[in-house]
């Protein structure tokens, strides 16, 4: 090469080449620029839109390995933490028998797969799993829940094809806020307020695959929240402990009433009323005469179906319930899972399979599917669905 052709990549160096490239914007002494030729690594420092490693490190949320693993809903503190049937892994190993090792609480309410669903729901999360399914439903995305529900909840595809009822109702979910529902749950460190919680997000999940407008969730003592498609939108509510009386007369005739007046809806009202013992007057006086009558004769049976959750193992709190289930039309009654499962072995013999995944069904079309609804009464309905 002639002597000018070349050009130094340290451009004071050999001061005496007559073409030099343009001065560095930071100019360099000769010490410097022979101690370190290249000063920066990235000798466009001003110019890179990312200065980090990964430009997307802080804005993603998906940057941890389990987005939902720091904030569980189940959790209050220093507490329990129940399983998230959200979660997927490949790494669910089932015991003998197709029962998951349970967790420190057993909640008789949600699936125990500790290496399943460790987690629960984001509580701060926008752009969370349910987003997307807030509204405008179509085929694939409807067939595609109703397959994660079947998976999460172990349900076989003969009761999930069972599901699809729910299309023809709005669901509505009365919850018992009063003092009694603090009670803690025998051999666990939760309480009824706790599994009640941990219902109403499943009755979420898989109600809202069938209504894109949500499940409207009311309360005794509190205000309602309306219209909720995600699980995670009752965390909130359920933070607070609950007090007061049992108040469920008044607050399920205006639930009726509610549903009554939707003329331009042609569906049929679906209503879980999950309570921990008998309703109350005013006064805190037990008075179940006027539920009864409200049930026998306010409310439109033919088009409003009622599903009474048993949020207890007290019997005799509740026994006025088990006594509607056999004489009310369009009415089921539901223990927690455990109960339920050994009032069914009990009928049917001990041997008898029903898994969780049966009991969520039985729970969420109970009243509208008879053949669901005599599971837990008649000895000779079918099993197989």
């Amino acid at each position: 090469l002639g002597g000018n052709s070349f050009q130094s990549p340290y451009p004071q160096t050999y001061p005496g080449n007559q073409q030099q490239p343009p001065p560095p914007p930071t100019p360099l002494t000769n010490s410097e620029s022979y101690q370190n030729p290249y000063p920066q690594s990235n000798p466009y420092p001003q110019s890179n839109p990312y200065p980090q490693s990964n430009p997307y490190q802080s804005s993603t949320p998906y940057q941890q390995s389990n987005p939902f693993q720091s904030l569980n809903p189940y959790q209050p503190p220093n507490s329990y933490q129940p399983p998230n049937p959200y979660q997927q892994s490949n790494s669910y190993q089932p015991q003998q028998g197709g029962y998951p090792q349970q967790p420190s609480f057993q909640n008789s309410y949600a699936p125990s797969y500790p290496q399943q669903y460790q987690g629960g729901y984001p509580q701060n999360d926008p752009q969370g799993p349910y987003q997307q399914f807030a509204g405008g439903y179509n085929t694939n995305i409807h067939n595609d829940r109703l397959r994660t529900i079947a998976r999460n909840y172990e349900i076989n595809d003969a009761l999930v094809q069972r599901l699809n009822i729910l299309q023809q109702f709005e669901i509505v979910i009365l919850c018992d806020d009063s003092g009694s529902m603090n009670t803690p749950v025998d051999g666990t460190t939760g309480t009824r307020w706790d599994e009640l919680r941990a219902i109403v997000q499943i009755i979420i999940d898989i109600g809202t695959i069938f209504d894109s407008n949500g499940v409207d969730v009311h309360f005794l003592n509190r205000p309602p929240m309306l219209n909720v498609t995600d699980p995670r939108q009752v965390i909130e509510s359920f933070s607070q402990r609950p007090q007061g009386l049992t108040p469920l007369t008044p607050a399920l005739r205006r639930i009726f009433q509610s549903g009554a007046s939707r003329h331009s809806s042609n569906k049929r009202l679906l209503v879980f009323v999950a309570t921990d013992g008998a309703p109350t007057d005013n006064y805190g006086n037990v008075d179940i005469q006027s539920l009864e009558n409200l049930m026998r004769h306010e409310r439109q049976s033919n088009t409003m179906y009622v599903t009474f959750l048993a949020c207890t193992d007290d019997e005799a709190s509740v026994d006025y319930l088990s006594k509607w289930d056999r004489t009310m039309i369009n009415v089921d009654v539901v223990d927690d899972y455990k109960s339920e499962r050994e009032e069914i072995r009990r009928i049917k013999g001990f041997n008898y399979p029903f898994s969780f995944g049966d009991y969520v069904v039985k729970a969420l079309i109970g009243a509208v599917d008879p053949q669901m609804d005599a599971l837990d009464e008649h000895p000779n309905s079918n099993k197989h669905w």
